[in-house]
């Protein structure tokens, strides 16, 4: 892993999550960015990603409906209510498991999934 000059830890080179955070038993197939000011919807962004992580169009995410998993608007009033919250909290970040995925939700806007690999439970 990186540093930059002001010793914060670079991302990896897909601009998520970093090299030493990555779950061990877990792959990462899946990457979106999410800004609040693009005018996209969180919850729109969290079931892309998943649905790229299942290689199958947005509206083919229906089993089990997100809102068994994570208070989406929650987390995005946490995250990403004002410019302020984005930044409250350094390397802010919630994981949440989706069907056969861990989703993972950082406070800079990057939503990644992973996929289980053999060491998963």
């Amino acid at each position: 892993m990186n540093e930059r000059d002001d010793g914060v830890p670079d991302r990896d080179r897909h601009g998520g999550v970093p090299d030493h955070d990555v779950p061990s038993a877990w792959r990462q197939t899946a990457q979106r960015h999410y800004d609040p000011e693009e005018g996209t919807e969180f919850v729109t962004e969290i079931v892309a990603a998943i649905a790229a992580a299942r290689e199958v169009g947005l509206h083919e995410v229906k089993s089990p409906p997100l809102y068994e998993c994570i208070d989406a608007p929650a987390l995005e009033r946490t995250f990403f209510e004002s410019p302020a919250h984005r930044f409250q909290y350094e390397d802010g970040a919630v994981e949440f498991r989706y069907a056969e995925f861990l989703v993972r939700v950082q406070n800079d806007g990057w939503i990644t999934v992973f996929a289980a690999g053999e060491d998963a439970s």
